[in-house]
This record gives structure tokens, C-alpha cells and sequence, in this order.
């Protein structure tokens, strides 16, 4: 449907259904949607009916289905066999620009509302180019995509980087369904593996090794991946690999990779033909190796700028214009990349700057290490903040499994973290909330506190 609604010369725009009506209604006004292509079975298959605006401009696949005609069927199948250049003719494509809008996406909005992203030609192209560059693949290969379209590493990585690579794919349309998932890696023989983290750790567990045996690379990025899951890859014995990318919807997405043939550092090195800088938040100005900052990125991956806000996400230094991630992270000597967290998981106290994000993995460290959880429990936390006029922040804990504030926070001090690090209140939840695509939502935890008097 993508590449249908391309040849029809519209612009595909990727609504993701999991941010709820609130976003869908902002897509909806923002971008004066008419026409929202879906399924029906996919509908039945949603827990909350509700999509708000956009379910007035439902058209369903089922009926577009039946009324294709044999005509308009043999004629597809006539201009299959014809040339790439008698093809953009025939379509009325030639004309098309490499920097005209190829797609619209949403960044995930865990921390805030979804921004529209829009993606040219060559922002994608390029990105896929540069990340077959250092990817060896070999026609024998079969990808795996399991996440949503609506995602950039969906939309890109395993869903037209191997159409666009002339390799076999299977895809399959629920990334949560951990035991289809290991059997169908099985019986396809999958070979290439891609997938957020949360997804992966969970395929893992329910998988037996051998159904897993066909895989040479595990690839994993949209947040930040677990030292548990590269040892199990490791412990796998077959010469598999655990690959951890760092990506930003705004670069279409694939800013860094590690290598197969490099021992992993970081996040690992910017792809060819894009660069990293990092930056002083206070003083805007490129640091040296070593030092932590804003990290930056410029490269033809980048976006041209959001749409329907004035927020301005470039910054120009000595004549080039980069894309300020709103991430923290420093360059090893050898120009891998090291991610420390988001700017705005950052938060001040005493003074001093706090990383949720640090905490928040020091606290599953510590989780696993005192054994908090019990396997007939999934065990899963999220660390939140909670600010008021008049007020210091708070520091607050969302756990699916009962906890006390006191254990935790002398826990931290076991560990060296001083009174700054210190948790005011402990919240039992049943599930964290996350994305479609595995990110936690940390907007609703918020919001969830807001709510709170």
C-alpha cells in the first residue's frame, strides 16, 4: 500500500495507532488527512475502537480488494516485465524530485506529543545505502520485520531495505506474539533479525535455541539494548552476532551501527557519509573526545525540519547545519559513539543534574542482582518525575512488583549513589506503558502523576 500510494503520486503519512486519540486527532488536523487506508480484520483485532477523528475517513483494503478487475490485474502484470525508465514514464514519476517528500512519519512520543517528520527520496536511499555498506549480506539472506510501518525503523530498516535490496523478507504483524515469533524464525529460516530490544528480550525467552539456529544477525535499536541480550546471543554458540544501531526518526533513521568485524564500543560509529559531533549544552560549542554533550548529527539522512511547529531542531557551526538530537552521549577515541540518555530525562536537584535514564538502569541492575522478582511475575519498572510549584522534584518509581521506597533507596546507597538519587514514592502498576513500538511511554507516567493531588 506504501508504494501504491507513491505510484499514485500521494504521500504516504504512517499513523500510529498505540499513541491513542489525542494523537491521531493531532495527525488528523495537522496534516488535513481525507483519506486513511486500513483493514477491517486489523480493526477487530484492537482492544480500544476508538481512533477519534481519522474513523471518518476510513477506506478498507477488503473492499478496495473486490473491485480490482481482471483488466487492471493483467495490465499490473504487463507493466511488471517492463524497464525501470518506461516505468516512471508510463507513471508520470520521472518528474519527481530526490528531495521531495517521500513519506511522513511521528517520532514516538514517549515524552511528549508525536512531531511530523517529513523523509525525502534521498534521506531514506542514503541511509539505506550507507547501512548496506557495512552490513555484510548475501543473496542466501532472509530478513525478518516484525515492526510496525508506523515506525521509522519499520517503515526503513525491515520494511524497505530489503525490497529495495532485492532480498527475501517475511513479515509478520505482531511483535508481541514472542512464541509465532520464534517459530516462524525457525521454519523460514530467517537469517536477519531486527528488532527493538523489549520485543527481542522477550523472543529470547520464550524461544528454545535451536529455533534460533539460522539466524547470523541479531539487530537491535529504538532504545537502548541490554548487556543480558548480547550475552545470550553469545551463549548461542552458532558464530551469531548481536548488532545494537542508534537511530532518530528525523535521520531516516540509522545514525550509528557497531560493526560484525569490530569489537562493540558504544553505540558504535556513524555510518559512512555521516557525522557526529557533540556539543556543550551550555555553551553550544563542539567538545573534545571523552567530554559528554548534545549529541549532533549532520549528514544527507537528516530531515529539512518538522511540520506544523516553529521549533527549530538545527544548529549551524562553522557552515554546516546539524540536527541536535536532544541526546547525551560522548566520542571515544576511535569515534564510537557512547549514549548516556535523553536531555529531557535529565532533571535538576540541588543543583545537580540527575539522569533518570541512568537511574532508571542502575534500579534493573539492582533488580535483577537482589532477585525482586519472581518468575511467576513479570518484573518491569519505569523512573518518572513528578514537579511542583514551590517544590523540588520528585523522583518517583512505577514497579510491577511490590517494592518500598526504603528498600530501593538503600539499594542506590549500596551502590554509591548519593542522597540527590533518592526516591520519594513508589507506585505499583500493572504493566508499564509502551509504544507500539516498545519505548515506554513516559508521558502517560507523568501524565499519571499530574492527576495526582
Amino acid at each position: 500500500m506504501i508504494l501504491a500510494t507513491l505510484l499514485a503520486k500521494k504521500i504516504p503519512v504512517m499513523l500510529n495507532w498505540t499513541v491513542g486519540i489525542r494523537g491521531l486527532d493531532y495527525a488528523h488536523d495537522l496534516l488535513q488527512l481525507q483519506t486513511v487506508i486500513t483493514s477491517q480484520k486489523f480493526l477487530e483485532s484492537l482492544e480500544n475502537g476508538d481512533l477519534g477523528k481519522i474513523e471518518d475517513k476510513f477506506v478498507f483494503i477488503e473492499n478496495m480488494k473486490g473491485s480490482v478487475r481482471l483488466k487492471e490485474k493483467c495490465r499490473g502484470w504487463v507493466l511488471s516485465l517492463l524497464p525501470a525508465k518506461l516505468l516512471l514514464n508510463s507513471f508520470k514519476l520521472s518528474k519527481i524530485s530526490a528531495e521531495d517528500t517521500a513519506v511522513i512519519l511521528f517520532t514516538s512520543g514517549s515524552e511528549s506529543l508525536p512531531k511530523a517528520v517529513p523523509l525525502s527520496h534521498h534521506n531514506i536511499l542514503f541511509d539505506q545505502s550507507a547501512a548496506i555498506e557495512i552490513i555484510p549480506l548475501y543473496k542466501e539472506d532472509v530478513f525478518y520485520g516484525v515492526l510496525p510501518p508506523f515506525h521509522s525503523f519499520g517503515f526503513s530498516v525491515t520494511g524497505l531495505l530489503p525490497i529495495l535490496s532485492g532480498l527475501n523478507v517475511v513479515y509478520s504483524p505482531d511483535p508481541t506474539d514472542n512464541q509465532r515469533l520464534a517459530r516462524e524464525i525457525d521454519r523460514y529460516g530467517i537469517t536477519i533479525f531486527c528488532c527493538a530490544p523489549s520485543f527481542m528480550k522477550a523472543v529470547f525467552q520464550a524461544a528454545k535455541p535451536e529455533q534460533l539456529k539460522s539466524v547470523r544477525f541479531f539487530v537491535s535499536g529504538a532504545e537502548k539494548t541490554p548487556d543480558e541480550l548480547f550475552t545470550y546471543v553469545q551463549n548461542l554458540g552458532q558464530g551469531a552476532k548481536m548488532i545494537e544501531g542508534y537511530g532518530i526518526t528525523e535521520c531516516s533513521p540509522i545514525v550509528t551501527a557497531n560493526r560484525p568485524s569490530e569489537p562493540r564500543k558504544g553505540i558504535g560509529k556513524p555510518l559512512p557519509g555521516i557525522e557526529v559531533s557533540i556539543l556543550s549544552s551550555e555553551s553550544l560549542e563542539p567538545l573534545p573526545a571523552g567530554k559528554e554533550g548534545e549529541i549532533c548529527i549532520c549528514g544527507p539522512n537528516v530531515f529539512k525540519g518538522y511540520l506544523g511547529i516553529d521549533k527549530n531542531p538545527f544548529i549551524t557551526i562553522s557552515g554546516k547545519v546539524w540536527y541536535r538530537s536532544g541526546d547525551r552521549g560522548y566520542l571515544d577515541p576511535e569515534g564510537n559513539v557512547i549514549l548516556s540518555g535523553r536531555l529531557s530525562r535529565f532533571i535538576k536537584i540541588g543543583g545537580e543534574m540527575v539522569s533518570l535514564g541512568g537511574l532508571e538502569e542502575e534500579l534493573h541492575q539492582i533488580a535483577k542482582n537482589k532477585n525482586w522478582a519472581n518468575e511467576e511475575k513479570a518484573f518491569a519498572l519505569a523512573v518518572a518525575v513528578r514537579e511542583r510549584e514551590s517544590t523540588k522534584p520528585e523522583i518517583v518509581v512505577f514497579s510491577t512488583v511490590p517494592l518500598e521506597k526504603e528498600q530501593i533507596n538503600q539499594a542506590l546507597r549500596e551502590q554509591g549513589y548519593g542522597r540527590l538519587a533518592k526516591i520519594n514514592e513508589v507506585k505499583s502498576i500493572e504493566s508499564i506503558p509502551v509504544t507500539g513500538t516498545g519505548k515506554i511511554q513516559y508521558r502517560l507516567l507523568e501524565e499519571m502523576l499530574s492527576q495526582v493531588k
